[in-house]
């Protein structure tokens, strides 16, 4: 049975810096140390607000890629994009 822990603000972020440096996600950390997710989740936005001086400038939703010339005469190619440990997209000219 778990038990609530009353926790100071420096004792959060402390919690929140150890996270960081352990490499795991949060979900991971949490349940790894007995924290409630929904805790830590509240208290690193409370403790580490978005910085509103960081660059506005905006993400491009799409990146133009100049293709490579060939390096024979093969018409034929194929491009790879690895979106994830599981998911791989391929295009190609058969």
């Amino acid at each position: 049975m778990r038990t609530h822990i009353r926790r100071s603000a420096e004792q959060w972020q402390s919690l929140i810096d150890e996270q960081r440096a352990s490499m795991l996600s949060a979900p991971q950390f949490c349940k790894q140390n007995q924290i409630g997710y929904a805790s830590f989740c509240q208290w690193r936005k409370r403790l580490n607000p978005p910085s509103t001086t960081e660059s506005t400038t905006p993400v491009p939703t799409f990146v133009a890629v100049d293709p490579i010339p060939p390096q024979s005469n093969n018409p034929h190619w194929v491009a790879e994009l690895q979106l994830g440990s599981d998911i791989v997209l391929r295009v190609g000219k058969l």
